[in-house]
């Protein structure tokens, strides 16, 4: 089950800000639940997967979003229909929340080392230096993954070095990690402060991965082709604008990790980017993997140690039976809309409220027709 954080003795604080970056996470989902569909059998396969969903489900702090926290739906004022929280009136329809729809939030972390350990002093937990939110619906059968700036301002908790809650404050959201332990109880830390972005979403679970999986995990599955939106030829002489090419570990990791910080919004490129990495690794994995079905096993195992998760077995065998026969597509990337301002020190992404208002309601419910 999930433990809220605030059950927890939490260590931390906030850390200076690297420029550490990955999308390699998606990857680590995939290797998961391929890992399991090879070493099950048919009929603890079925078995699994019936356990896994209802662990999934049942596996979230909050049952559903509570809308009412929309600064444009409290300007609203539209009539709600309060005897079914499950439904929700916005522009003259009514939509019902779809508790079908598993989350799963994904985070690469801002740490250089080689593989995740507790932390016990303040600010040595690193940053969820990438997050996405990752959606599988049932009933239309895709999978969709919400980017998430980790620059975003949010509300999340804050506690000192013994652990001692000292309030909340308006901060860059990839500093929630950092007042966790650096590891299980980073990643709950993180997940309720995504939750209480998107109006308490429930979230079903959580996988995160170390910067140094991007290399390994990229030449496993034989490079990724890709084209360069923008010239980094200073940081790799093939990786100049506009240069079509099959990525090597080195060039992946500086791909979906480097940045300008002098220039403005230079998080929301490097953002792009990471939205053509992961459809052309996600296609290179499936090739490899049909080419090579022990592929799956040997990754997980080589990378289990730079790897943080509280999806089980269980809910990894319903997740690949979902996600095998969903669609993917660009489109399915979605980015948080909003506003970039430069603050004191760094950037600053402020959510556009009625976007987002906008992209709970298409992504996670239903209209409910002739109401």
């Amino acid at each position: 089950m999930y433990t809220p954080y605030y059950k927890r003795k939490r260590r931390g604080g906030p850390q200076k800000k690297g420029k550490g970056q990955l999308i390699a996470k998606i990857a680590l989902i995939i290797v998961l639940v391929l890992m399991v569909l090879v070493a099950a059998g048919a009929g603890t396969y079925y078995y699994l997967r019936t356990s896994g969903r209802n662990s999934l489900l049942q596996n979230t702090a909050t049952a559903v979003p509570d809308m009412q926290k929309s600064e444009t739906v409290q300007e609203m004022n539209e009539e709600q229909e309060t005897y079914d929280p499950t439904l929700f009136r916005y522009g003259g329809k009514l939509y019902k929340y779809n508790s079908d729809i598993t989350t799963i939030l994904c985070m690469g972390i801002d740490k250089r080392i080689e593989a995740f350990e507790k932390q016990e002093i303040s600010g040595e937990s690193g940053q969820a230096d990438c997050v996405f939110l990752m959606v599988l619906n049932p009933e239309t059968r895709r999978v969709k993954l919400i980017n998430i700036s980790r620059d975003t301002m949010t509300t999340i908790k804050n506690y000192d070095v013994s652990g001692k809650y000292v309030g909340d404050s308006i901060n860059h959201l990839g500093l929630a990690f950092a007042y966790g332990d650096g590891e299980e109880g980073s990643c709950e830390m993180m997940t309720e402060a995504v939750s209480s972005l998107f109006y308490d979403l429930p979230i079903h679970g959580y996988v995160s991965v170390l910067l140094n999986v991007i290399g390994p995990l990229n030449d496993a599955v034989g490079g990724v082709k890709v084209t360069v939106p923008e010239d980094m030829s200073d940081k790799d002489p093939a990786l100049y604008e506009g240069a079509e090419l099959v990525l090597n570990g080195d060039q992946a990791q500086i791909f979906v990790q480097n940045r300008d910080t002098n220039l403005e919004g230079s998080n929301l490129k490097r953002m792009e980017r990471q939205k053509q990495y992961a459809i052309s690794f996600i296609n290179a994995a499936k090739k490899a993997v049909k080419a090579n079905p022990t592929l799956p096993v040997t990754m997980y195992q080589q990378l289990s140690p730079q790897m943080v998760t509280n999806i089980g077995i269980d809910d990894a065998v319903y997740l690949v039976s979902e996600m095998l026969g969903m669609q993917f597509k660009k489109e399915d990337i979605i980015s948080l809309e909003g506003e970039v301002k430069q603050g004191a020190v760094y950037e600053e992404f402020y959510a556009d409220d009625q976007k987002l208002l906008e992209l709970v309601l298409d992504t996670f419910y239903k209209e409910v027709p002739g109401k």
